[in-house]
Parts: C-alpha cells; sequence; structure tokens
C-alpha cells in the first residue's frame, strides 16, 4: 500500500470518528431539551382542568302516576267533619298509586319534605305530591277497612323535627323496626286528617305510601370521637370472608364520618390535628394488627397509591348523607397490605396520579378471602383530607436545575461546532498532506 493510499485510508477513519462525535452531540442536545420540555409540562399539571363528565340527568316526576285533577279536587278537610272523612275513590286511587313508589325515585328528587306550617294552613297544593320524612313511631295497627281487602297498616309518627303525622301503608312489614322504632316515610299528600287514638283526637297531615322502611336517627355534629360507642366494635377475626358494604352499614362509620366532616369543615383544627397524627408505618402497623383497641379513634397519617376508589348512593344513615365514598391504597413500605379509606358524600380519593397523603381515624380490622385464597386482615380509616405527595423537586430547586441544562446545552453546543470545526480543518490538513505526497510522488516519476 502507497503512501497515498494510507493517508487516504487514515482521513476516512478520522472522518467517521467526526461523524460519530457530531451524532453523539446531536444526542445530547436532544436529551437536554426533552428533558427541559418535560419538566416545565410537570410543573404545570397541577393547574390543569379536570374535563367534568356530564351525568344523565332523568325526568322522575315522568315516571310517577299522574292524578286527575279533579278527583284531587274532591279531598275535602276544612272542617273536623271533613277530617275523619276517607273519600273513597281518591283515598283508593292515592293507595294504588303509591304501590308503584320506589324509595329510589324520591331520593332521585333530592327527598322533598312537606312544610308542615304551610300545609296546615292550606293543604291543596300539597295534594297527589310525594314527600319524604323520618320520625319514630308512636302507634301502630293494622286496619282493614273494607271487607275483603288486605289490611292497611296505620302509624302515627312523630317526625325529626317535632310534628305528628299519619302515615298509612299498603304493606305490612314483615319485620320490626328495632329498638329506636325509627322509620323512613315515602308517600303521597292526602290531607289533614283527624283520628282518635287512645282516647285523645290527634288533627295531623296524612301521607299514603307503599310501606314503611327502617331508618336511623339523625347524630347532631361531633368533633370528638365517642369512645363509649366505639369500644363496642369489634375487629373481624381473621380467616373470615367479609363485605365492605356491610362497612357503610355501621353505626360507629358513620359516628367517625360525623366527626370528620366536622374536621374538613375546620382546616386551622384539622391541620394542628394532623401535626400530633400516628404515621403508619411498618411498626405501628404490626401492632396496630395486635393491639387494634388501642388505636380506635385515633388520627392517622397514611401514604401511598389509590388503586381504586369509587363513591355511590348510600342507605339510611345518622349524617343524612346522600353518598359515601371508598378507596383502596397501596404502599410498597408496608409490605402487601392494603388500606382501606371512607368518607361520606363525595370525596375525591382518585384526584391525583400518583400517591397521596391523607388523614383519617381508624376505625377497624376488617377481615377478608382474597382471589388467591389467603386470609388476610385491613385496616379501615374514615378519612377527612387528602393531598398529593410531592415527587418533584421543590419549585426553588427548578432555576438550579433550569441553570444546570442550560450549562449543558451550552457546552453541547461549543462541543459541537468545535467537533465541526476540527473535523474541517483535519480534512483540510489531510487534502494538503495528501496532494504534497501526490506532487512529491509525481517529481519521484518523473526523475527516473
Amino acid at each position: 500500500m502507497s503512501n497515498l493510499d494510507k493517508l487516504k485510508k487514515k482521513a476516512a477513519i478520522d472522518a467517521a470518528k467526526g461523524k460519530k462525535n457530531l451524532v453523539f452531540s446531536i444526542i445530547g442536545l436532544v436529551i437536554c431539551i426533552g428533558v427541559l420540555i418535560q419538566l416545565n409540562s410537570a410543573s404545570s399539571v397541577s393547574g390543569t382542568d379536570v374535563i367534568e363528565q356530564g351525568k344523565t340527568q332523568i325526568d322522575i316526576d315522568g315516571l310517577l302516576p299522574k292524578f286527575d285533577a279533579d278527583l284531587l279536587a274532591t279531598i275535602k278537610d276544612s272542617t273536623d267533619a271533613e277530617r275523619v272523612m276517607l273519600e273513597p275513590e281518591a283515598f283508593a286511587t292515592t293507595l294504588y298509586n303509591s304501590g308503584a313508589l320506589l324509595s329510589s325515585w324520591v331520593f332521585l328528587l333530592g327527598e322533598p319534605e312537606y312544610n308542615f306550617a304551610s300545609g296546615a294552613d292550606d293543604p291543596s297544593p300539597h295534594r297527589g305530591k310525594v314527600f319524604r320524612a323520618r320520625g319514630e313511631i308512636l302507634d301502630a295497627r293494622n286496619i282493614i277497612r273494607v271487607i275483603g281487602e288486605p289490611a292497611e297498616y296505620w302509624t302515627l309518627l312523630k317526625t325529626e323535627d317535632g310534628d305528628s303525622m299519619f302515615f298509612v301503608a299498603a304493606q305490612v312489614p314483615e319485620n320490626l323496626f328495632g329498638a329506636d322504632n325509627f322509620v323512613l316515610a315515602d308517600g303521597y299528600f292526602y290531607k289533614n286528617y283527624r283520628q282518635r287514638i287512645n282516647g285523645k283526637w290527634i288533627t295531623a297531615p296524612l301521607f299514603v305510601g307503599n310501606k314503611l322502611e327502617p331508618s336511623v336517627p339523625a347524630e347532631p355534629p361531633r368533633t370528638q370521637p365517642d369512645m363509649r360507642m366505639l369500644n363496642k366494635l369489634q375487629d373481624q377475626p381473621i380467616g373470615t370472608d367479609n363485605s365492605t358494604l356491610e362497612l357503610d352499614k355501621l353505626k360507629e362509620m358513620w359516628h367517625l364520618a360525623n366527626v370528620a366532616r366536622e374536621m374538613r369543615r375546620s382546616p386551622e383544627r384539622a391541620a394542628k390535628a394532623n401535626e400530633a397524627a400516628i404515621t403508619l408505618d411498618f411498626a405501628t402497623l404490626a401492632d396496630l394488627g395486635k393491639n387494634p383497641e388501642l388505636y380506635r379513634g385515633q388520627i392517622f397519617e397514611l401514604g401511598g397509591e389509590v388503586v381504586e376508589a369509587h363513591t355511590g348512593r348510600t342507605g339510611e344513615n345518622s349524617l343524612r348523607s346522600r353518598e359515601v365514598s371508598s378507596a383502596w391504597l397501596r404502599n410498597s413500605f408496608l409490605g402487601d397490605t392494603l388500606l382501606h379509606v371512607k368518607a361520606a358524600d363525595e370525596f375525591a380519593f382518585d384526584a391525583f396520579h400518583g400517591n397521596s397523603i391523607m388523614h383519617g381515624y381508624f376505625l377497624m380490622l376488617w377481615a377478608y378471602i382474597d382471589r388467591q385464597g389467603a386470609s388476610r386482615r385491613v385496616p379501615v380509616f374514615v378519612v377527612y383530607d387528602s393531598r398529593e405527595q410531592e415527587t418533584l423537586m421543590p419549585d426553588d430547586a427548578n432555576p438550579l436545575i433550569f441553570g444546570f441544562l442550560g450549562s449543558i446545552m451550552a457546552l453541547g453546543l461549543i462541543l459541537f461546532f468545535a467537533v465541526r470545526r476540527e473535523n474541517r480543518q483535519r480534512n483540510e490538513a489531510m487534502r494538503a498532506l495528501a496532494d504534497r505526497q501526490r506532487r512529491r510522488e509525481q517529481r519521484n516519476a518523473n526523475k527516473g
């Protein structure tokens, strides 16, 4: 191989190296630009708006039976004599229509309440309309008014506000309503009625419904857990399989939800309570499993990723809450133990994409059998706040990060142009050297 060929080969190798350096410089610049864009978009995620999905509205009024206005006009209750009478056709129609009345419809109507004050003075506008009431049964009896017809269940109720009302149900309850004898009454207002009970004449609004449902008295707002109530709660033994839906029926859960709701309404008090919250780490979790009664009603700080969350309609409860929210948390620092959290009303457990930090009251240990057949027990907490766990650098560190990346980009640009300049100079030098070598070989050839 001649010297000229050797020079050409060396030039090709150097050119290839130069191209690699240029490629690596460009890749480095692209990576830096990508990191800057990612940081800028990540820092603005918290300010983005979440699109709210629309909800389908159903015309519940259109599902309810229609009353004939002329028939309603036959109902009279202006005098005591009229109030002791039940108009046969109008009452039979109202009782018949009540058979199609569902408690879920009354719920979706917004649980309309009867105005006892205005109804006593002018009852006509309320006839044939649906209302919901809750109260204690003061008197109950089965009455057969028409021979051959089923018995009607007549009751005198005292509402939560202390008003008296009559309620007649088309269905006789199969079970008693518990020690409190407290019921939910959905029905059509019929008239102001007068009846003699235990030797005393009572005048009150009469409502006609399908059936009475069991309910619970409302609990006034509480700011501290009632340990006399909570200490009666029994943790579920491991090895048993239970449904989380049963948690929604526990009066102790709704009591803590009451306390949590009041805490949620007082951010300053919540912030102070959070400072003394028990951090749920692995050691605390182990002790919680051994001695749950020591931690009942205590405030905990929880952390983890929300793996499942939902909000659904709830049944009768002491908070008069229409919905209850539930979620599952996974925290790798707690092993394979999940956490179950609850809150009254609609609570956005899944508002954040990453890990969440929550504060709430410990309720109980709940036991179940997982899909692999393993027996498990998880702690249940009633939560009052939630926030996203910081996974990015603090805001005051962003300028340093941007400055560092900017310096790297500047060095990358300098390196890029330096490599280009070096390659150009090397190529020019190699061409000049090749020309000199070619002339030298030409001179030697001429001399020979």
